[in-house]
Parts: structure tokens; sequence; C-alpha cells
């Protein structure tokens, strides 16, 4: 499941994500006021990219009720699914 591409309307997202966050840390706020979507529909988004192992969780330091996000390597993504996308052309 970690190396399945990911579908269109989360990936996405996720580029938006990656081009202000890169690899820093971001909570669920800064997220939705990123992206504009509904509590609903980001929540499903987080839980895909770290399903997908994309993502990474913590909880927030000063609140353990919230939830620190940090993005996985935009160039490990490109490399794992380029990897997936070989690997399903040559099967």
């Amino acid at each position: 499941m970690i190396n399945k591409p990911l579908q269109k309307w989360v990936l996405k997202r996720y580029y938006k994500l990656w081009a202000k966050f890169s690899s820093n840390s971001f909570n669920f706020k800064e997220a939705q006021a990123l992206l504009g979507d509904r509590e609903e529909i980001l929540s499903i988004v987080l839980s895909e990219l770290r399903r997908r192992g994309r993502l990474e969780t913590s909880l927030d330091k000063k609140d353990a009720l919230k939830r620190v996000y940090k993005l996985k390597s935009f160039d490990e993504y490109i490399d794992t699914t380029v990897k997936l996308m070989l690997k399903e052309i040559k099967a």
C-alpha cells in the first residue's frame, strides 16, 4: 500500500503542501488555510498521505490533543512512484 501512486486529487494537495512547507512541520489549521478544504476532506487527505508513507505525524509538544505533520521528501515520493510504475510496466 505504501508504494502505490496517490490518487490525483490527493496528489494535487500533496504538491500544494510541499510547495509551501516542503519538509518543515505544519499543523491541521495551516494545511486547511492553504488548501481551503473542509475539515472532513483534509482529514481524508492527511490520512491517505500517512497511510501511503508520505506523511509523518507526531503529537504537538504544547497540546497533546493536536498533531504536527511533516511531509516526507518529494524526491523520495517521485523515486518510489517511478519505480512502481516501471515495475507495473514490466509485469
